[in-house]
C-alpha cells in the first residue's frame, strides 16, 4: 500500500504544479580552499588527466570549459580552449568560461574572520525577558498557543509520554536505514525493548515516502542540527542540492510516529526557517519539507518562499514580546514544561470540570457538545499524571492516609490465566466440541506472525514474506474476521 501524498502550498507561495519523479541523487559541486590564498576553488581534471584548480565564478575572459558532475558518477571535466576557440565559445549563449586558479591566485592568506556571536532573543516589554530562551522548533506549534510556554522553567516538567521510547527507535532504525545498515533495525528495537516487527514496517514506509517525495533528495544528512538564531531545530533529513553559485534546491524531511495524526505546520515553518539561515534561499525559490506519518502513511509536503519565511519571522519575533505576560491554556498544556506550576492550567482545568459535570448536556447545542471535547481531553490527561504519581508513591510507600483518616492502598490481584496446550484434553474430557472450544480460545495476530516469521528468516527467508503468505492462507480458509470499530479524532485546522 503506497502513501497517500497530499500538497500543501503555504500562504503566499509559489503556484508549482508538483509531480512525483524518482529519485535523482546529488552530491555537491567539488570545491577546495587554495592553501595559498584561502578562495574557495573549482577542483576539475584537465585532459591530461591531472586535476587543477579553477576560480569558482565564471568569467568573461577565461579560456575553460567546466563539465559540471552533479550525479556522482565521476569528477568535474575541465576543458582549456585556445585564445580563437575561448573567442568563438563567447559568442554562444549560456556558456560560462573559467578562469585557472593559478593566474589569478593572489598568494596572501585574508585574516581570519572573527567568531559570529548568536544574539541572545531581546524583549522589550516583558517582565520576563531575562528568563526566554531560543525556541525548539517541535515547540513552535505550542508557542504560538501559548507564548509563555517558550520561559525557562526553574522544574521543568517532562512526561513521559507513551510511545516515545518507540518513536526514538524508529527514528534511530530509519538513520541506520539510509545509511545502508538495514541490519540494525532489529539490534535498535532490542536496544530500546521494542517491538522489532513493528520498527521495521515504519521503516519499511520510511522508504516508501522518500520514493514519493516531489524534491530530488540524495546524499542528505541525518538528524541534521541547525541552530541559528532564535530557533534551535534538529531535522530527519535534509538534503542540499548545491552549485558554485549557491543552493539550488534545500529539501527536509521530519518522521512522525505517533498514533493521532496532528500535522505542525509550525515546526515545519521553523524547519524552513533555520534552513534559509544557514544555506540561504535556493534558486528555486522555495524550500521544500515533508512531514511523514509512518502509521498513516500520508506524506503532507509544503513549500515556503521567501515571503513566507519573512512573515513566519516577523510574527516570531512578535509573540516573544508577549512571553511572561500572555498565556493561553488548552491542548498543548500536556506537553508544556510549565504544566505542574501553572497557574492558568489550573484555573483552566477546574472550569473544565465545572463546565462537564455542572452543565445540562441534553440541554446543550451540538456546536456546545463538540466544543467541550479537547476540555475532556485535557481533564483526562491531567488524571491520568495523577495516577501515575499516585502508583509510584503507592509503590514506595505501601499506603497513603488521606486528610479524613482514610487509608489510600496498593493491594496485590490476582489473576488466573489457562494453557490452552494443557486445557485441550480436558476440554474434551467434559464435552466441549470443537466449535465450542474456538469459542473460548482466541488467536493473537501479531505474535502468530512473528512466530511464523522468525521460523522463516530461521530457515533463510524473508520474515515480510513469510508473515504476508500466512494471512492469504488465513483468509483463504476463511479464519480471518474483520470487525470494524469507531474512533473519536480531533482533526486539527492546517
Amino acid at each position: 500500500m503506497g502513501l497517500k501524498a497530499c500538497n500543501v502550498m503555504a500562504r503566499g507561495g509559489i503556484a508549482t504544479t508538483v509531480t512525483t519523479i524518482a529519485l535523482a541523487f546529488f552530491v555537491e559541486t567539488k570545491m577546495q580552499k587554495c592553501k595559498k590564498c584561502g578562495e574557495l576553488v573549482i577542483i576539475a581534471t584537465r585532459d591530461s588527466g591531472s586535476p587543477a584548480p579553477f576560480n569558482r565564478s565564471p568569467d568573461e575572459s577565461g579560456n575553460v570549459i567546466i563539465t559540471f558532475n552533479h550525479h556522482g558518477e565521476g569528477a568535474h571535466r575541465a576543458a582549456i580552449l585556445s585564445q580563437r576557440q575561448a573567442d568563438e565559445v563567447r559568442t554562444k549563449p549560456l556558456t560560462d568560461l573559467y578562469k585557472s586558479h593559478l593566474t589569478t591566485c593572489s598568494g596572501v592568506m585574508p585574516p581570519p574572520r572573527p567568531k559570529r556571536q548568536r544574539k541572545p532573543v531581546q524583549l522589550k516589554k516583558s517582565p520576563d525577558r531575562e528568563r526566554v530562551e531560543s525556541i525548539a522548533a517541535s515547540s513552535v506549534d505550542l508557542f504560538f498557543e501559548c507564548s509563555s510556554s517558550v520561559l525557562r522553567a526553574d522544574t521543568p516538567y517532562s512526561p513521559q509520554i507513551e510511545g516515545s521510547r518507540f518513536g526514538t527507535a524508529v527514528h534511530e532504525a530509519i538513520r541506520h536505514t539510509i545509511q545502508g545498515e538495514d541490519d540494525r533495525v532489529e539490534h535498535v528495537a532490542a536496544a530500546y525493548e521494542v517491538d522489532a516487527d513493528e520498527v521495521a514496517r515504519m521503516v519499511d514506509y520510511s522508504k516508501q515516502a522518500m520514493s514519493q517525495v516531489s524534491e530530488p533528495l540524495g546524499h542528505g544528512k541525518c538528524e541534521e542540527k541547525v541552530y541559528e538564531g532564535n530557533i534551535r531545530s534538529r531535522q530527519d533529513y535534509v538534503a542540499v542540492v548545491a552549485s558554485p553559485q549557491g543552493p539550488l534546491s534545500i529539501s527536509s524531511l521530519d518522521w512522525k510516529s505517533g498514533r493521532v495524526m496532528i500535522p505542525k505546520p509550525g515546526q515545519m515553518l521553523a524547519n524552513a526557517a533555520a534552513l534559509r539561515r544557514r544555506y540561504g534561499m535556493p534558486s528555486s525559490g522555495y524550500i521544500y519539507t515533508g512531514e511523514v506519518w509512518l502509521r498513516d502513511r500520508e506524506l503532507i509536503e509544503r513549500r515556503y518562499d521567501a515571503r513566507r519565511l519573512d512573515a513566519f519571522e516577523e510574527r516570531l519575533e512578535d509573540e516573544l514580546k508577549y512571553a511572561g505576560r500572555s498565556y493561553s491554556p488548552g491542548g498543548g498544556c500536556t506537553f508544556c514544561r510549565h504544566s505542574l506550576t501553572c497557574q492558568a492550567r489550573r484555573e483552566y482545568l477546574r472550569a473544565s470540570a465545572s463546565m462537564i459535570s455542572e452543565t445540562e448536556i441534553d440541554k446543550m447545542t451540538p456546536m456546545a457538545i463538540a466544543d467541550l471535547w479537547p476540555r475532556k481531553q485535557i481533564l483526562e490527561a491531567a488524571l491520568a499524571e495523577y495516577k501515575k504519581v499516585a502508583k509510584t508513591l503507592l509503590e514506595a510507600h505501601g499506603e497513603l492516609e488521606l486528610s479524613d483518616g482514610s487509608v489510600l492502598q496498593y493491594l496485590d490481584t490476582k489473576k488466573q490465566t489457562i494453557d490452552a496446550k494443557k486445557a485441550w484434553p480436558v476440554m474434551t474430557d467434559y464435552g466441549l466440541s470443537a466449535a465450542e472450544i474456538n469459542g473460548v480460545i482466541s488467536v493473537q495476530k501479531g505474535k502468530l506472525e512473528t512466530i511464523v516469521g522468525n521460523k522463516a528468516k530461521a530457515k533463510g527467508g524473508v520474515k515480510k514474506s513469510a508473515t504476508a503468505g500466512l494471512m492469504d492462507d488465513l483468509r483463504e480458509a476463511g479464519a480471518v474476521t474483520v470487525k470494524v470499530g469507531k474512533q473519536t479524532r480531533l482533526k486539527r485546522k492546517i
